[in-house]
């Protein structure tokens, strides 16, 4: 028979165990959606600055003024072309370049535009792709916080396992002398 004391610290060890993969598991999850609400601010901040500029340029070219005078009014708004471009650095450096291909794609294609050539139309046409594409990155790492990362999936059944081998082990003998009383 085994000591009373090695099963208690069997369990005790046991406990800890799954106790420190359900912390870890809890702050991955919460950094996995301060990602999530980190990136969309980006992005929605990204596409704002990109709809500015092409509404500047859409109306600088409504009235004919020369791409050159264009170019000279963008310069005058250096500040929105800083924070658009480290927008877009920003998202493309949260991304993994493996997994969110398109969309990285995307996010470049807006900010490769010339600023001359960027237009409301244009801007309108890839920002549909980009929310469509990172909702769905945003679906499938949400999925993924609902799951729980590989290691806390196999924690948690090994636990339930646990729990129910330990139940069997400590209720067998008792149902077992229930069982000869009753005969």
């Amino acid at each position: 028979m085994i000591n009373g004391a090695i099963i208690a610290a069997g369990i005790s060890g046991a406990v800890a165990f799954m106790a420190a993969i359900f912390t870890k598991e809890t702050k991955t999850s919460e950094f996995r959606q301060a990602w999530i609400d980190g990136i969309r601010s980006d992005i929605a901040e990204f596409l704002a600055r990109a709809n500015s500029l092409a509404f500047f340029v859409d109306s600088k070219k409504k009235y004919k003024v020369e791409d050159g005078d264009i170019v000279q009014g963008l310069y005058a708004k250096d500040d929105d072309l800083v924070a658009f471009h480290t927008c877009r650095r920003r998202i493309i450096l949260r991304l993994n370049p493996t997994e969110h291909v398109a969309l990285i794609k995307e996010i470049d294609a807006v900010g490769d535009i010339a600023p001359t050539e960027i237009t409301g139309q244009i801007v309108k046409c890839r920002a549909d792709n980009i929310t469509k594409l990172s909702t769905d990155v945003f679906s499938k790492e949400w999925k993924r916080v609902k799951r729980g990362e590989p290691i806390f999936v196999v924690a948690k059944y090994t636990s339930l396992l646990l729990v129910i081998v330990l139940a069997v082990y400590f209720l067998w003998p008792v149902l077992s002398v229930v069982a000869q009383q009753s005969h």
